[in-house]
């Protein structure tokens, strides 16, 4: 029960340990029937510790079926105009990437990795810390390296979203994203979040 309590407040990431959640039930409802029949007596009162114990649990899950409830309704409603859902579900950043960029563009997603939205290729980091991306990029000391190591898998802009948390971006990455000759500011939201720069070509030498 403790643990159940810690996961529902932890991190997303622990979602992939919902197919144990069978087992722990179990566990927990063996734990309760064995505090019941050691700690309270006499008997007949036993049953009537198990009924309030279900009865709370049966409350706590109906609490969660009915918010459960108002968002599907919600989300009914709303779908009836798709339109409308998929413009309030993603940033404006999405429609600008998908009407204003080249069909043959590609982007590296930094601080996020939402990729679903966009209707262009794109590369991203699929853990939040954006460890894949750092790795890739770590051997980048400058701005040109880390432009160099970009164009050997095509992208062409980068999707860069303002993190809720500090990434250890390498250095070579952080100066590019600050080198105006390197790249160009395309968007940039109203709200600050997001950033779309285009990496600006390399001009060859004459």
């Amino acid at each position: 029960a403790l643990w159940l309590a810690i996961w529902s407040l932890g991190s997303q990431q622990m979602r992939f340990l919902i197919p144990m959640l069978p087992l722990l039930s179990m566990a927990c409802a063996s734990a309760v029937v064995e505090a019941i029949d050691r700690y309270v007596a006499p008997r007949w009162r036993r049953g009537v510790a198990v009924a309030a114990v279900a009865a709370a649990a049966l409350l706590a899950v109906s609490a969660q079926t009915e918010a459960i409830r108002l968002a599907a309704a919600s989300l009914g409603r709303d779908a009836e105009d798709r339109s409308a859902l998929r413009a309030a579900a993603a940033h404006p950043v999405y429609r600008y990437v998908d009407r204003e960029l080249r069909e043959d563009a590609k982007l590296l997603l930094l601080g996020t990795n939402h990729g679903f939205f966009l209707e262009r290729e794109y590369l991203a980091d699929s853990f939040f810390e954006a460890s894949q991306i750092a790795d890739w990029l770590s051997g980048a000391a400058d701005a040109d390296a880390a432009r160099a190591l970009l164009e050997t898998r095509g992208v062409t802009h980068l999707l860069v979203e303002r993190p809720g948390f500090p990434v250890a971006w390498p250095e070579g990455l952080r100066a590019l994203l600050e080198d105006r000759e390197r790249t160009r500011l395309r968007y940039r939201a109203q709200d600050g979040r997001f950033r779309v720069l285009e990496l600006v070509p390399e001009q060859p030498e004459r």
